[in-house]
């Protein structure tokens, strides 16, 4: 009979700042599993008081690298009864567990407020990648671009995920974010725990890069490990051009870009990046975008003609 590991996780508080995502990925990812032992692991959120997009995709991440492994053997509980009530609506919400619990008052968080947490395998291809996005981020009418941007950020974001798949040797990449109804603002988190991109930049370079300057070469235009953009679609955009594409839409946009990868954190806000070094190494390569929708405007490159649709 295989010993068994128990486990008890109370998870607390995590909020959708960068603070918050290094503590719950730390939390999590600290937990040691190996093979020829089965484990118990109980989540308890008796001292959660608040869930967002940063919970959802690292429990989901980590959800989900246990259910692939079929060399660990892992009861995992979620213990929906400690939850309150608006962890458990976003949770629930973001379809990261059937509704199964009992004694939480049923609720709403409506639609339009939630980008679903979901997990994209590599076999699934861009077209899948593309519909969720344009679904779920950009479908409900929260930004305006022409088509040409639109085609674009799409061709931008996709780069993303193919990077993960060709270069970082991931087989899953991980997606969600929320809508801030009354901020107006809306974020999207990219991320997989893979190789990262500090490994795909030194290994495409054949260099030792410092992680920071390995990071810095990834974000120049024109420079990117990935070789193909588009190819499904037939819609192709130059490759190393996606970063560079997301640095200009949240400087115009007023937003933010966040990168966390090896011991980096990447923050791109008011036209200027900062560098943190941290103590934690982040596995594969985690992107997050912060947009402020503004109906009244619409996001044109700067030659572009609005081609404004007929309606007879």
């Amino acid at each position: 009979m295989q010993p068994t590991v128990f486990y008890m996780v109370d998870v607390p508080s995590v909020r959708d700042d960068d603070n918050g995502f290094y503590r719950f990925y730390n939390m999590l990812f600290s937990i040691e599993l190996h093979q020829g032992i089965q484990y118990n692991i109980t989540f308890s959120f008796e001292k959660c008081n608040f869930a967002g997009f940063n919970m959802a995709i690292l429990l989901g991440v980590f959800l989900w690298e246990i259910k692939k492994n079929p060399n660990i053997y892992v009861y995992v509980n979620l213990a929906t009864k400690t939850m309150n009530k608006q962890v458990y609506l976003k949770l629930r919400n973001m379809r990261l567990f059937n509704d199964v619990a009992q004694g939480v008052e049923n609720g709403y968080i409506p639609e339009e407020e939630l980008i679903p947490y979901k997990s994209f395998h590599k076999k699934e291809g861009e077209l899948v990648v593309l519909d969720y996005l344009k679904e779920k981020w950009i479908g409900v009418n929260r930004i305006n671009f022409s088509r040409e941007v639109e085609t674009s950020v799409m061709s931008s974001l996709w780069e993303i995920f193919a990077n993960a798949f060709e270069h970082s040797h991931s087989s899953e990449v991980h997606c969600c974010g929320s809508y801030d109804k009354k901020e107006k603002v809306l974020t999207l988190i990219v991320g997989d725990i893979g190789d990262g991109i500090i490994h795909s930049v030194n290994g495409y370079l054949k260099q030792t890069l410092a992680p920071q300057h390995a990071l810095e070469w990834a974000l120049a235009k024109g420079n990117s490990t990935y070789t193909l953009n588009l190819r499904e679609s037939g819609r192709e955009q130059p490759r190393g051009l996606g970063f560079e594409i997301l640095r200009q839409l949240v400087d115009v946009n007023d937003g933010s870009m966040e990168i966390y990868t090896s011991s980096i954190h990447y923050h791109r806000e008011k036209k200027a990046n900062t560098y943190s070094n941290r103590d934690k190494l982040i596995k594969g390569t985690w992107v997050k975008l912060r947009l402020h929708c503004k109906n009244n405007v619409l996001y044109c490159f700067k030659d572009e003609l609005p081609n404004y649709p007929e309606y007879f």
